[in-house]
């Protein structure tokens, strides 16, 4: 048995979120999602027997199984997979170890597999693809959701900035609740589905702290400040938390939590780690400071975190801020403002290794649960990829970074699925079944 979460950006079917189905549930589900369209037409061969005799690895009847992943994908997101698609699967599965293709069951490949090809944009290049997961990843994460040992799945979230349609330079009110929920639908398919004994989703976002511009645009923070609006900022940040642990709870079932967190444990063991290894100063670097000269991953990263960083920071050197004085916002406003205004001083590079030593650290939080890490925030770049593959060593790496588009649509299959930066409702996005 596996359970049923509606993946897809309609909701249309969310009311049968966390029931347990079996291969024939998951049929009725996908013709039920086909009937509804009107692009394509249900093959009269495709039986609830003919679907469900499929072989877990494809060795046999192998269109059979292309079919059976199909529909699974379609009964989750709503959405039909390319042919292409699909076979990322067969993949994934070829990349396992012997021993875990063997016991690979038929739930293992429509409850973990299906989802996986849902939420992620796998790649068959070695090297890093933009918008786009490698197999080796893909295998490693889907490797570990077939054990049985307990799993903690980890996602750092970063600020729910709204759309510059509806309010340039602001926080979103409240998240996106269908997008929201979609996102959840997803983690709760992959950890609820795992064959571990239990999981636990840990979403981590920013608190109203000290560090509240953390995870913004320091021109966003720069404008509250000006405005004599950070308490309003922190209030904003406290009502994202309330939000997502609130709706989180609809998604928690015996054996699986999802819950909300603080991000500020995770940034601050990775700012007190770069202080042990380079020194205090690091923030100010205008070259690679000493401790990691020669280091071709370090190098490697750095040079591509720095156009991230400019891109997201051009104001970087450049920003005039004055830090308000008491009387324009309360003690918790004013060591918010302090502390961004030390981090105005920062320098690119200095930038770019926290950057580094941010998803570093991510990495390390994750190696020591042999949990998993899920991307949903909104830039996925190379250099985070690196920083994760120098906390584990040259082993797999367990990260993925769920599927991103700006204008989500039906029309491009699972290419039109979009589960990061789900705070933001798109201006165009399609009621999808």
């Amino acid at each position: 048995m596996m359970r049923f979460w509606d993946c897809s950006a309609g909701q249309h079917l969310r009311s049968l979120n966390g029931r347990q189905v079996d291969v024939a549930d998951l049929i009725d589900i996908a013709r039920a999602r086909v009937a509804r369209g009107s692009e394509r037409q249900w093959p009269a061969q495709w039986t609830t027997d003919w679907l469900a005799s499929f072989h877990p690895t494809a060795t046999h009847k192998p269109a059979r199984w292309q079919a059976a992943v199909g529909v699974a994908c379609t009964a989750f997101s709503g959405t039909w997979p390319s042919h292409q698609e699909i076979r990322h699967g067969r993949e994934l599965i070829d990349r396992l170890p012997r021993d875990r293709r063997r016991d690979l069951e038929r739930e293992d490949v429509l409850g973990i597999l299906a989802p996986l090809l849902c939420g992620f944009r796998f790649s068959r290049e070695a090297d890093f693809v933009d918008g786009a997961n490698r197999h080796l990843e893909g295998a490693t994460v889907f490797g570990r959701l077939l054990d049985e040992d307990p799993v903690t799945v980890v996602s750092p979230l970063c600020a729910h900035r709204e759309s510059a349609s509806i309010a340039k330079a602001r926080l979103a009110d409240v998240p996106f609740l269908p997008a929201a929920r979609r996102a959840l639908a997803l983690l709760a398919s992959l950890a609820g589905n795992s064959r571990c004994s239990t999981a636990q989703v840990r979403l981590l976002q920013q608190p109203p702290t000290e560090r509240a511009s953390s995870c913004l645009r320091p021109q966003v923070f720069a404008r509250y400040a000006d405005a004599g609006e950070v308490d309003v900022l922190l209030h904003t940040l406290r009502r994202h938390q309330e939000f997502l642990a609130t709706v989180a709870q609809e998604y928690c079932r015996p054996g699986l939590a999802i819950t909300s967190s603080d991000l500020d444990p995770l940034s601050t063991a990775a700012d007190a780690a770069l202080d042990r290894e380079l020194g205090p100063t690091w923030s100010r670097a205008r070259t690679i400071p000493s401790p990691w000269a020669g280091d071709a991953v370090v190098d490697n990263a750095l040079s591509d975190a720095l156009p991230h960083v400019r891109r997201l920071m051009p104001e970087i050197g450049e920003l005039a801020f004055a830090v308000p004085s008491s009387r324009e916002h309360s003690p918790d406003a004013r060591q918010a403002v302090e502390w961004f205004a030390g981090r105005t001083e920062m320098t690119p590079l200095g930038r770019a290794i926290y950057e580094f030593g941010f998803y570093r650290e991510w990495a390390r939080s994750v190696s020591t649960t042999a949990g998993i890490g899920i991307g949903l925030d909104r830039d996925w770049s190379r250099f985070q990829r690196l920083a994760w593959e120098q906390a584990f060593a040259g082993q797999g790496v367990p990260l993925l970074y769920a599927r991103r588009t700006s204008r989500p649509s039906r029309a491009d299959g699972l290419a039109g699925l979009s589960f990061r930066q789900f705070w933001r409702a798109p201006d165009d996005e399609e009621s999808q079944s």
